[in-house]
């Protein structure tokens, strides 16, 4: 008798271990799809998050802040209505498009800050594309 509550308590905390277990999983799952963009972003919360981020790395006056934050909100917008219009037959063209936009953007942006800022801003730029690729390289 004594052994059969044993076994029982037994497979009961196998249950209860595994439930945990389970809870566990989905919990960084879900952290996990957060942190990866899970939710978008929406274009204001965009370009707030580009000025804050050129503003650590480039120490903006308040009228570049305000300027960047224009030039990165139309961006933005831009992008997001051809993403929600788009379909996988225009991927490529869409992805062309995407590409100019942003690159205006960045000429924008290039003109309201100092010739120290832009060298930096450019180092920045090469940053970001070398990482790109060795994502795409990690990909393959």
């Amino acid at each position: 008798m004594y052994l059969t509550i044993l076994q029982k308590n037994g497979e009961f905390m196998k249950q209860i271990f595994l439930m945990v277990i389970a809870i566990l999983g989905m919990t960084s799952f879900a952290n996990a799809q957060q942190s990866r963009g899970g939710t978008r972003m929406d274009p204001e919360q965009r370009a707030k998050r580009s000025v804050d981020m050129l503003n650590r790395e480039l120490t903006l006056t308040q009228v570049q802040k305000d300027s960047i934050y224009a030039f990165s909100l139309d961006e933005a917008k831009k992008q997001q209505e051809l993403f929600q219009q788009g379909d996988a037959n225009n991927r490529r063209d869409n992805f062309e498009k995407m590409k100019g936009i942003r690159q205006e953007s960045q000429g924008k942006i290039k003109s309201v800050l100092t010739d120290d800022q832009q060298k930096a801003y450019d180092k920045l730029l090469q940053e970001r594309q070398n990482r790109m690729k060795e994502r795409r390289a990690g990909r393959n």
